[in-house]
């Protein structure tokens, strides 16, 4: 008889494993693997492997459970290959536009209110750590830049709505972040945050908080910062360096020039035939910026070694106070992109940042930084390797 689609997964998932071995020559890299994950870190240096975040160490975002999301969503066979993998952490963005009065009816509100907590609770249920990842989109971001004072009502609106809701849920590995990528300045940022931190350790006592700077969430800012005052913070970062590399024929921006950039090399500088060709190629177009950028970026090298210098202080900032720090955005682009590039920067970044005894979180499932190929709904198994690949 005829496997059934569902079964025919079933098995699928059950050999991918052994499949993925067979998928994927050797990489150079592959074969320096140091033991896995944060077993080289103590307690007393961020993140640990024993310690209250452990986590935390492995995880990806899952930006597609929203109910008006019609593709993929994860079955409880698929996030317990995931498990399986060694992947111990999901991040849920959540719109906090749909928990703000201004922006959405009462009755929306309380679908996707409703809908997060089943969602949660089924993820947690399965054995992950979850963080509630506050990630308003558009007309929040344009209130919090031009009236800061306004949109931080706002934000502080949505939090106690989803503090309402979680009164029942554990307190163990489920985490609440406060904002996504801030766009005020970081000093105007830092302020709210504070008085966003006071406020969450009042009305949901012992629950872990997460927060980031402003400016993109980059490593910058929180280098410069002192860290927040409260009980249970946790800090994070988000990484895309070289911009041009890791979001490589991007098409959401007509104004930008990368729609038209694609197979770049990693590692790469300047003189690498690759980029000279991508130079030449704007500069015959008459674009003159983006040649431009392209040299100004590869002037210096990109490799493994660069990502390391950039994440090494984040390590230290962490090991300085004492206070956790992960990396739960980073992720290359896959519309045009060389295979083993993405690989090897997926791998120089989630190396560095164990390295440093940063946790980390791949941005993201199944859009178009995609950990699972939506074709198969599977892992890629370039991305997989990159990620948890084992010597």
């Amino acid at each position: 008889m005829p496997l059934s689609v569902k079964a025919l997964r079933s098995v699928c998932l059950a050999l991918f494993c052994v499949a993925t071995l067979a998928i994927l020559p050797a990489s150079p890299l592959r074969a320096e693997e140091a033991s896995s994950g944060l077993s080289a870190c103590s307690q007393g240096q961020g993140l640990a492997p024993s310690g209250p975040y452990a986590k935390l160490a492995r995880g990806v975002n899952l930006p597609n459970w929203e109910p008006s999301h019609t593709g993929l969503k994860p079955d409880a066979a698929l996030l317990g290959l995931l498990l399986k993998e060694g992947f111990t952490h999901i991040r849920l963005p959540v719109d906090g536009e749909w928990l703000m009065a201004e922006y959405t009816k009462p009755e929306d509100t309380e679908l996707y209110l409703s809908t997060l907590e089943a969602e949660v609770l089924r993820l947690h249920g399965l054995g992950f750590a979850v963080t509630v990842d506050m990630h308003p989109a558009g007309r929040f971001q344009a209130l919090h830049r031009i009236a800061p004072d306004a949109a931080f009502t706002l934000l502080i609106e949505a939090w106690d709505l989803i503090v309402s809701r979680s009164k029942s849920w554990p307190q163990t590995d489920i985490y609440f972040e406060l904002l996504n990528e801030p766009v005020p300045q970081q000093d105007v940022w830092w302020a709210q945050a504070q008085t966003l931190v006071t406020h969450l350790n009042q009305v949901t006592p012992n629950r872990y908080l997460i927060v980031g700077p402003a400016v993109f969430q980059r490593y910058e800012p929180l280098l410069s910062s002192q860290p927040l005052k409260g009980e249970g913070l946790i800090y994070v970062i988000h990484y895309y360096d070289p911009f041009i590399f890791t979001h490589q024929a991007m098409n959401w921006d007509p104004n930008t020039y990368l729609s038209d950039v694609g197979h770049l090399p990693f590692p790469a500088d300047a003189e690498d035939p690759l980029i000279v060709e991508m130079v030449k190629k704007f500069r015959v177009k008459g674009n003159e910026e983006a040649a431009a950028d392209i040299e100004k970026t590869y002037a210096n090298r990109w490799d493994a070694a660069r990502i390391l210098s950039d994440l090494t202080p984040v390590g230290d900032w962490s090991r300085t106070h004492q206070v956790p720090v992960i990396i739960n955005e980073f992720g290359v682009l896959n519309f045009d992109v060389d295979m083993w590039a993405r690989h090897d920067w997926l791998q120089a970044v989630r190396r560095a940042a164990e390295q440093n005894c940063l946790g980390w979180a791949h941005w993201d499932f199944s859009d178009g930084f995609a950990l699972i190929d939506n074709a198969t709904t599977l892992p890629d198994p370039f991305v997989l390797d990159a990620l948890v690949g084992k010597p």
